[in-house]
Order: structure tokens, then sequence, then C-alpha cells
């Protein structure tokens, strides 16, 4: 049946009201019905004809008036009537079990007083008889059962028929309106306020509409049943504790307002639709326990609205395309249960319910099952503890631009589909509360927020994109969940992957992924698994950790599925488990700082880690940086603080780090670390192999280690396990200034070159530190250094030490080289003990050996030397129980500097042997170098020039010199020490014709000389014979060489001191440099037959006794301290009593003829300060008086010096000169004996001393005039 229109029916009804009631009281009108009056003044029953003004019951075609004002008719008949009105204060009461019709006419009921069905034990009904029928007037139409069987009931002939309650009339009680047979205007008030039975409203397809009020009140139950009420301008209300209007039987209610007051509910009770309503402010609606409401359109909530599944599904449906709740009222989904029996479902899955700004839903249950979408503009909130709230929607997803809450530890679960975010906040409050992604769902911008303890997490799977985690908030992957991420996500609070006994994943799902903000990703498993993983659903995705924020913990950034970005901070913070960053191709970029801290381990693996911008942090005690799986990290700074460390744990690359000062790196034992470019290091690397091979590689062309920090080759036993090796031949470590190599182990294994300006120090006493170079050979521009003891071993290689120095200090420390290793250039020193040393075979070239150093060819090794040798210290040939050889092995080999060369055998085998590669070189030892010891230079097989000390100085062992056809040309000094024998076996290129030409030959042991069996009769070279066993021998048969002994040549100098006593064969001639030490004779001729003594040239100085016939000085010196056995004859050369001043005595006479000069030094006139000649015999005098006044004389004028005594004197100077401006001096001979000399003047400053005119032997040539004084 067609429903009334609420706008046609209320148009309709009122002109029909109008026209019928004025029709009816027009004068002269003619009414179809007839009027009755209630006549009786009193009450009554309706069936007394008496009591009617017609004296006839009415019922039918009536217009009954019941007008009085005070009676109350009973109508105990079932009555119809056309019209009825009530005046005020009567009343109409239908009898139990009757009925009452308004059934025809206007169908008015003009009601000022009271209608009252009065059903108690039988039904009892109001019936509208026809098409509309209006209850008017300001009165009461009351149903009233006398029980609760509603037997009170508004009922209707004809389902199309209408009530009207119209505007100030009041329909009451309980009971019945309609059963379900009729239409409802209601403008004025409907009533349920019988506790006894619910008042229902039970319609037709009519329907009702509500311009009035439905209400309940007084704890009674008003239900409306089944059918549309229009109640767009109406109120339903429900006033008081216990007071309900219940929906039921899908019922459908559009649009006015639902009020409660006091206590009172409006409720769905088992099936209904709200379209449009209004709930007012303060206001209750209930979709009670296992009932289902409908809702359409705008829903206007200023109140309470409650889904109150308790043991049953409860639902409010989203019914229309668009479903909004507004206002600022709360929706509560309230399960007594964990059933989440509370739901806000959809009756179709492309529908979309909108919770309004200002609007809120609460509780727990579900909003959605999978079959709507959502906009929340309002709040959603989770707030009961005993079951989470859920939001599952269809694929039309949710757009929140409001909040969605958990709070008082109530959880949100978020399921399955799209939530667009971007505006919206997504809020998690209180110790326990959590909002929850779940079964894929994906959330899309806008802010996370948690507070006082509250968590947004993922329950099994889901995606965020582009969020904002609010500062001090909690987001959390719980354990053995999939959380995706997409694009940017800010974080300003603390996201947790809690990895507890499951993997548990945040994957990139995006091309780039970014992580900003202030806030912290915590990687925080439970377990030693590492079970917490950033991870990456496509291996092209690339993280990016922005600036400011950071992610730590254990587990694994990366499964090398992904590249990584790092602005931020990412930090290893779990003692208990590593922290892993495993990058595929993609590779990482570190622009802030990967950094392991608190006793944890970060771990970089497997792929290519750019961080050239970036810091590589190690900080705490136990905490380190690990490289894992060929890992390479690319520039940036390498720190560690507090005894944190970085560290290759099996295999790993740098290129080009800058490890920070008092930083620590370490290739942990039985790991390769590949180093490429420069490594800058201003800390401490350590290559720390114990138990196994442990490798540093060069794996570049270059590679350089610069900085001002130590790599340390540090191994626990003495394999030298620690290793600096190369991937590649032909690459070059460089070991830059200010950069130190330590420690022992190997330098290069034959597989690389290496150039150092810094220092390489073998620190390690008990293993030795090997630098092994290939084919690229060594540059040491910087210190090779040995020291604590230690061994550095210089290996197989050419090493170019031209600007480089080679140390060893301190006792017990060495250098050595080792297989042929070859050391050009340079500086080699040795302090405190140390020593540089050859250890099997090695060729040094053109090195300097400074003062006080030490460099020795250990027994049985071979040392070749090359070019010049600049030995300022002490090299040693130490030939013990093998041969041990340095060998010439260039054309011209040069032994330089102040130092010394000892051939230092430990037995008498002469094991100690300079020998030659090749017979054509030479070896030329340098003026003011020495050999000395025992064994050979020279095997027959090198010639040897000599310019400065060749010693033998082993008593026990002699020391040979055997040069081949090339000779030794000595222009040094070859010297036997007491005890000690030197043998020169052939090819003295100094010797010929019986002459010694050029050179020193110094015995006070042994010196044997290839000579002739007439030995040397003539000497040109320099010969001294120290102590009573020195011997010059013929090598070939150990006869004395000086036998024949004549001549001392221009070039001779030969001397005999310290007991040495020389006799010659015949008469003997000097023209070079004769000395006789104290205590040593020279005697010319045999004792009996003594022969003369001549010198035409030189020196002769006699401290010691010369011996001869005569002597003749015809040119040159005769000098001394000492004393002459023979007549003296000065015939052109000079007397010079002295070595300074000093007593020359002559056991004999002294003549001086007119070319001769006595020279006289004068200091004061102190005994023993002037020159004497003190002659046995007489004087005959002639020639010069020279006098020398020194230049620290103190002379007075005065003062008188006896410089000449004799037995008798012959003759006077024929001139007196000195060399003094201030003094001059007069001679006298004293009693015909003495010569006396007399100062007249004092000391000034003389002219030059008399000891240098003296030295030079030019008395007579001086350059500068001496003033000429006779007397």
């Amino acid at each position: 049946m067609k429903r009334i229109s609420r706008k046609r029916w209320g148009a309709f009804s009122s002109v029909l009201f109008l026209l019928l009631f004025w029709l009816s009281v027009l004068p002269g009108h003619v009414a179809a019905a007839t009027n009755a009056t209630w006549s009786h003044g009193g009450d009554g029953v309706w069936n007394n004809p008496a009591y009617w003004d017609i004296l006839t019951v009415p019922n039918g075609a009536y217009n009954v008036f019941i007008i009085d004002g005070t009676s109350t008719v009973t109508s105990n008949i079932n009555v119809a009537v056309e019209n009825l009105t009530l005046a005020s204060g009567n009343g109409l009461i239908i009898q139990d079990g009757t009925s009452f019709s308004v059934s025809g006419g206007t169908g008015i009921v003009n009601n000022n007083g009271t209608i009252t069905i009065g059903g108690n034990g039988a039904d009892t009904r109001f019936y509208v008889g026809s098409p509309n029928v209006t209850l008017t007037g300001s009165g009461t139409l009351i149903l009233n059962p006398g029980n609760t069987a509603q037997r009170s009931r508004i009922s209707s002939t004809n389902g199309n028929y209408v009530l009207t309650n119209d505007t100030n009339h009041t329909i009451m009680g309980s009971g019945y309106i309609g059963e379900g047979n009729m239409g409802l205007v209601n403008r004025g008030t409907i009533v349920a306020n019988n506790t006894a039975g619910p008042l229902y409203i039970n319609l037709s397809g009519v329907g009702a509409v509500n311009e009035g009020t439905l209400k309940a009140m007084g704890g009674a139950g008003l239900q409306l049943v089944g059918q549309t009420f229009d109640n767009a301008t109406g109120l339903i209300l429900a006033d008081g504790a216990g007071s309900y209007v219940g929906l039921r039987d899908s019922v459908v209610v559009n649009g006015g307002a639902f009020t409660t007051t006091n206590g009172g509910v409006i409720a769905t009770m088992n099936n209904s639709t709200l379209n449009g309503i209004t709930l007012t402010a303060g206001s209750s609606f209930q979709g009670w326990d296992g009932t289902n409401t409908r809702l359409k359109n705008t829903i206007a909530n200023e109140g309470t609205m409650t889904i109150a599944g308790n043991g049953g599904d409860t639902r409010f449906y989203v019914d229309s395309a668009n479903v909004t709740l507004t206002g600022s009222g709360t929706l509560v989904l309230n399960a007594g249960n964990t059933a989440q029996r509370s739901r806000i479902s959809s009756t179709n899955a492309n529908y979309v319910l909108t919770n309004d700004t200002n609007h809120t839903i609460m509780g727990s249950g579900w909003i959605g099952e999978g079959n709507m979408g959502l906009v929340n503009k309002g709040t959603i909130v989770a707030n009961n503890t005993a079951g989470p709230l859920y939001i599952h929607l269809s694929g039309v997803g949710a757009v929140n631009e409001g909040t969605l809450k958990a709070m008082d530890g109530a959880g949100l679960q978020l399921y399955n589909q799209t939530f667009d975010n971007t505006t919206g906040l997504i809020l998690a409050d209180g110790a326990g509360s959590y909002v929850g992604l779940r079964e894929g769902v994906v959330v899309k911008g806008g802010a996370f927020t948690t507070t006082n303890g509250g968590v947004i997490a993922t329950l099994n799977s889901g995606t965020i994109d582009g969020i904002t985690l609010t500062a001090n908030s909690a987001f959390q992957g719980s354990d053995n969940t999939n959380t995706y991420l997409r694009n940017t996500l800010t974080n300003n609070g603390t996201m947790t992957i809690a990895g507890n006994g499951s993997d548990t994943r945040f994957y990139v799902n995006s091309d780039d992924v970014t992580l900003t903000g202030s806030g912290t990703l915590v990687l925080n498993p439970g377990n030693s698994n590492q079970r917490s993983r950033i991870s990456s659903t496509n291996g092209n995705f690339i993280l990016t950790n922005d600036t400011d924020h950071t992610i730590l913990g254990s587990g694994w950034v990366g499964e090398n599925n992904m590249g990584l970005v790092n602005k931020g901070t990412i930090a290893a913070t779990n003692a208990g488990a590593p922290l892993y960053i495993d990058v595929n191709s993609k590779d990482a970029v570190n622009e802030g700082t990967l950094k392991a801290t608190g006793g944890a381990g970060l771990h970089l693996m497997n792929g290519y880690f750019d961080n050239t911008k970036g810091l590589v942090l190690a900080e705490g005690s136990g905490s380190y940086v690990g490289l894992v799986d060929g890992v390479e990290v690319k520039g940036g700074a390498f720190t560690t603080a507090n005894g944190g460390v970085i560290a290759t744990l099996n295999s790993g690359t740098v290129d080009g780090i800058t490890l920070t000062a008092n930083s620590a790196f370490q290739g942990s034992d039985n790991t390769n670390t590949y180093l490429k470019n420069t490594i800058t290091n201003n800390g401490t690397m350590t290559i720390a192999g114990n138990g196994s091979d442990t490798r540093f590689f060069v794996n570049s062309a270059d590679v350089t280690l610069t900085g001002s920090g130590t790599l340390v080759l540090n191994p626990g036993n003495t394999n030298q396990r620690s290793r600096i090796s190369s991937t590649n031949g032909n690459y070059i470590l460089t070991n830059d200034t200010d950069h130190t190599i330590l420690g022992s182990g190997w330098v290069g294994e034959n597989n690389m070159g290496l150039v150092n300006k810094g220092t390489i120090s073998a620190t390690h006493a008990g293993i030795p530190l090997r630098i092994d170079v290939n084919s690229k050979d060594a540059v040491n521009e910087g210190t090779l250094k040995a020291m604590g003891g230690a061994g550095l071993q210089l290996m197989n290689g050419f090493f170019d030490n031209t600007k480089g120095l080679i140390l060893a200090e301190g006792s017990g420390s060495y250098v050595g080289l080792v297989d042929g290793a070859e050391v050009k250039g340079g500086v080699f020193t040795t302090t405190n003990g140390g020593v540089i040393t050859t250890l099997n075979s090695g060729t040094i070239d053109g090195i300097t050996l400074t003062a006080n150093s030490a460099f020795q060819g250990s027994d049985n090794t071979n040392t070749y030397l090359k070019n010049t040798i600049t030995n300022n210290g002490a090299m040693t040939i130490a030939g013990n129980g093998s041969d041990t050889y340095f060998y010439l092995d260039s054309a011209d080999v040069t032994l330089t500097g102040s130092g010394t060369l000892v051939l230092n055998p430990g037995n008498t085998a002469q094991r100690s042997r300079i020998s030659s590669t090749n017979g054509n070189f030479i070896l030329t030892n340098d003026t003011n170098h020495t050999i000395l010891g025992s064994g050979w230079v020279g095997q027959n097989n090198m010639g040897i020039v000599n310019k400065g000390t060749i010693v033998a100085n082993n008593a026990g062992a002699p020391l040979y010199i055997n040069p081949n056809a090339n000779l030794l040309d000595n222009q040094g000094t070859l010297r036997a020490e007491s005890g000690a024998t030197l043998a020169v076996l052939d090819g003295l290129k100094n010797y010929g014709s019986n002459t010694l030409t050029g050179g020193t030959y110094y015995a006070a042991g042994t010196l044997k000389l290839p000579v002739a069996a007439a030995g040397i009769v003539t000497n040109a070279a320099t010969i001294v014979l120290d102590g009573p066993s020195s011997a010059i021998l013929r090598y070939a048969d150990n006869t004395d060489a000086l036998k024949g002994f004549a001549t001392n040549a221009a070039a001779g100098d030969f001397t005999i001191k310290n007991g040495r006593d020389f006799t010659t064969a015949g008469a003997f001639s000097n023209a070079g440099l004769m000395t006789f030490g104290t205590g040593s004779d020279f005697q010319v001729g045999a004792t009996g037959s003594l022969q003369d003594y001549s010198q035409s040239a030189g020196n002769t100085t006699v401290d010691g006794t010369l011996t001869a016939n005569n002597v003749a000085i015809n040119g040159g010196i005769l000098k001394g301290t000492g004393s002459v056995t023979g007549s003296v004859v000065n015939n052109s050369g000079v007397v010079a009593p002295g070595d300074s001043p000093g007593t020359l005595t002559i056991h004999g006479t002294y003549a001086q003829s007119n070319d001769g000069t006595l020279a006289i030094q004068l200091l004061n006139s102190g005994s023993g300060n002037y020159s004497l000649l003190a002659v046995d015999g007489s004087a005959s005098l002639g020639g010069a008086l020279a006098i020398y006044v020194l230049s620290n004389a103190t002379i007075s004028d005065g003062d008188t010096f006896t410089v000449l005594t004799s037995s008798g004197i012959l003759g006077d100077f024929a001139s007196i000169s000195d060399n003094s401006a201030s003094i001059d001096f007069t001679w006298s001979i004293y009693d015909g004996k003495d010569v006396i000399l007399t100062a007249h003047g004092s000391t000034v400053v003389p002219l030059p001393p008399a000891i240098l005119l003296l030295g030079t032997g030019l008395l007579g040539m001086f350059g500068y005039r001496l003033r000429m004084k006779r007397r």
C-alpha cells in the first residue's frame, strides 16, 4: 500500500478538518450525521439512551459531544461514531474488551479531556475507521492496560487509514498504536509512561510522520515497530531512568531529533534503520546486544551512541553510499566480552562511513568487516582493555583526516586495506595502549603519536608510507611481523623492530625509502639470533637514513637485497648480538655515522660503502665495527674512542679512509683486509695475526699509508702471521711521512713494491719484521728501524735508500739483510747496542753508516758491496764458525768515512773475508777509514787501494791482504798491532827496485810484505816500528825486510819508538823524516864499526838516541829532546833543541858552519822553558842564531837564558835574529864554554811563533824578514 507523503498528508488533513468542522456548525447546514450530546449531567455508561439528548444510544452516523465539563462516559459496548468532541474535564473510557471506532464523517476527535482505552484483561481497541482520523485538542488519549499484555490498542479497519495526533494532543500509556494496519501522523505527543508494559507503534506500510514528540518516560518503553518513521521535524525522546524508545523489526527512522534525559535511552531492539537523525547533546542511543542498526546518510550525534554487543554480534550497518557521523557526540562500541561483538558493518562494500569533525567512535569491536570504506575526520578511539577495536575495510580503504586512537591500555587494530592518513593522526596513549597494523594494511602519510607508554605496532604485516612519528612517540614491528616502508618516513620518536623469537622485518618497499626526523629506529632482538631485520622487496630499492635520524640495536640492515644511504647515525648498541649492514650491488653511501657503542658490534657486510663524507665509529670497551665478507669501505673517517675498535672480521676493503687520532683499526686473526689508494692513519691500525695468517693486501696500483699514526703487525706467536701482502705484483705500498709501520711479521711477500717515507719499525723481540718486495723494489725515504730487541729483515729485493735511514736501536735489535736484499744509498744508524747485519746474503750500495753505528755480516753470510760505502761507525765481518764474506760487487768499491770495518772471526780459521765477484773490481779503503781484524782482504781476486788504515789486531789470527794482478796500492796505512800479523801476500804496488814508495807501514806487531830478497833498501813511504817486538818481514821467508835499509828518501818517514831499536847494515842517509822515540835507539852500523848518518833535507827528531860515527846535517832539521852519540856537523841545516823548548844532548862535538843555524825557543827564563843544546865536547860556532819567542812567553828586561853549553867554544855566530817587536837580545859567551842570551825589553806580542816556523822546515825562507841584530 502506498505510504502517505508527510507533506501531502499534513496539508490535506488540515484543510479537510476545517471544512468539515465549519460545515457542521453553520446554521442551516444539512449534515450527514446526527449530533448526540451527553446530557445525563454526571458519569454513566454509553449504552443508556436516557443519558443522551436524543434519547438514543449513538452508534453509527453520529457526531458525539461530551461537553458538560464534568462527566466521564464509559463506552461499555462496541461503538462507532463519525466524530467525537470532549470538553475539558470530561472523560471517555473504552471499557475493557470493547472497541470504539471513529469510522465516518470528518473523522475528527476533538479531545480536550481524557480518553482512556482500558484494556485490562481483554484487548480493547480504538479504531481508526475512516481514511483520516485526527486526534485534536489539548486532551489525552490513554492506553491503560491493567497487565503487561498490552491489551490497550489503537487499531484500524484499513491498512491505508491514517491517524493524526494533532498539535497539543497527547497519546500515552502502554499498548499498541497500530497493529500493522494503519498510518500515523504525530504532531503532538505520544508518550510511553507505563512501566507495566511498552507502548508499541506498529504501523502498516503507510508508515508514520512525526512532527511532534514520540516519548518514553517514567521507566516505560516506547517501541517503534517495522515501518518508516518520517521524523524530519519531530522529536523522539526517552526521559528518565529505565525509559527507552526501542526500534525494532526493521523500523526506519528518517531525520529529526533523538533525545534522552535523566537516564533514558533510545535503542535498536533487533533491527532498525536510522536515516539522517540527530542525537541531541547529552542523549543516548544504543544498538542493544545482538541487534542490527542500519545507518543512512548523515547522522548528527551530539550525544552517545552505543553498540552494546555483549553476548551476541551487534552491528551498526552503513546502509547508504555515504554515511556521515557528525556532531560532537560519541559512538561507543561496548562489547561485554572479548569476542568483539560490537561492530560497524556495511550492506555494500563500496559504501563509505564518514566520522566527521568533532565526532568520536570509541570502544572495542569492529569498524568494518572487510565490507566498507571509512573517512575519519573526527576521532576513533580504542579504549576497552577487554578487547581491541578493529578497523577492517574493503578495497575502498580509509581516509583519516582526524584521529585514530588507542588509550587506557586498549588496542586499535588497522586491517588489510589502505589508510590515507595524509592529514590525520594515529595516536596511542597510555601504558598498554597500542595501535596495531595487520593483514597488509597500508597507512599513507600523516602523524603517528604515542604518549604515556602507548605504542603503534605492526601485529603481523602492514605498510607505512610517508608517515610522521612525532617526538617521544613509539612505533614497533612486533615479533614475527613484517612492516613495509614506502617513500619518506619522518621519525621524531622511536621505531622498534622487536624481533624476539622469530625473524621480524621492516621492508624497503619503494624505490627510495627515507627515514628522516630526529628519532630512532631500534632493532631490538630478544636473543642472539639477530631476528630484527631491515630488508627489501626489490634489490633495486634504496633506504636513506636521513640527517639527525638514528638506526640502532642489533640485527640486520639489509639482507644483501637493497642499497643504503646513511646521512644520520646507524649504531650497534646491543652487546649480546651484532648489528649487520648487508647491502647488495646498489651499495651503501654513508654521509653520517656508522657506530658501535656499549660493547656492541656493527658488521659491514658484503657490499660497497661510499663513506667519503661519513664517519665509522666504535666507542667503548668491547665495541667494534667489523668488515665482513668482502665489504669495501671508501673514504671518510674511521674513529674509535674509549677502547672501541674497527676491525676486519674475515675479509674487507678500505679505500681512502682516514683513521682519526687515537683511533684503532684491526685486521683480526685469520682475516684479509684489502687497502686501496690513500689510507690516512692518525691512530693505530693492527694486523692481529695470532694463530693464523692475517693480511693487509695492497689492492690498487698505489696504496699510501699517510698521517701521523701507526700500523702494527702484532702476531701472537713466532710464525709471523701478521702480513702486508699484495693482490698484484705491480702494486706499490707507500708508507708516507710521519706514518709508522711496526711490529713483527711481513711487509710484502715477494709480491709488491714499497716506498717508505715514514717509519717502518720492528718492535717485537721474539719475532722479526720482514720486508719482502719483488722486482718493483723498495724506496726508503724515511726510516727502516729495529728497536726493543727486535729484528727487521730486508728480504730479496732492491731497496733504494738514497734519502732514507735504516736504524737499529737498543740491545738485541737488528736490521738484517736476507736472501739477496740490496740496499742502495742512504744512512745506516745503530744506537744503544743495535746492529744492522747480513743474515744470509745482501747487498749494500753507496750507504752511509753513521758515527758509533754498527753493521755486521753475520757468521756464514755474504754481503755484497757496491760503489762508495761511507762508514763512520763499525762494520764487522763476523766469521765465527763459517766463511763470512764482504764481496766487491761493482768495478770500484770505496770504503770511506771515519769508521772501521772489522774482520772478526771467532776462531783462527780466518773466516772473515773481503772478496770480489769479479777479478777486475777494486776496493778502495778511503782516507780516515779503517779495516781491521783478522781474515782476508782479497782472495787473489781483486785490486786494493788503501788510502785509510788496514790494521791487524788479532793476535790469534793474521790479517791477510791478497790482491790479484790489480795489486795493492797503499796510500794509507798498513798496521799490525802488538802481537798481531798483517801479511800482504803479493802484488804490493808500492814496492819496486828495493824501494818502498808511498803509504804508511806501521808495525807494532808483525808486518809481512811481498818484497825482494834485498828487502827495502830505500824508504819513500812511512814506516813505523812500535815496540821491541815490532817487525816488518819479507812474506816469502819471514826474514827482516829492512835488513838492507840505507836510505830514507825525501818522501820517506821512518819512526822507531817505545823501545824499538834499529841498527842499519851500513851508512845511512836521510832526505825525509826520521823519528827516534823515547827509549828507542837508531844505530848506524854495527857496534864497533859505526857508520855515518847524513841528512840532506827533511827532519831528524831524536827523542831517544841516534848513534853514529858522525852526523852530518847538510839540510833540514835536527831536533828533539834525546841524545846524539857521535859528532854533529851542522853544515847547512838547523839544529833546534827540544820539540817545544827542551834540551838536545850531543855526546861528542858540535860544529856549525856559516850556513848552519841554531834555533832557540823561549817561553820564560825558568829551567826547561827555553831551548838548550848540551854538547859534551867542544862547540865551534858560526852561521846564525835564531831566537823564537813563543806566543805565550813572559819575558822581562834583563832575563838571561843559557842556550848552549860545551867544554869550550870556538868562534861566534855570524848573525842573531828574533821574532819579537818589543825585545832585543844580546848573546855572550860565559866562561868560554856557554852561550847566554840577555833580554832587553819585555814581552808584548811576538811575531808568528817559532814552532810554526820550525814546523815548516824552512827557517831560512820566512814569509817576512826578521829584524837582524848583530852584537
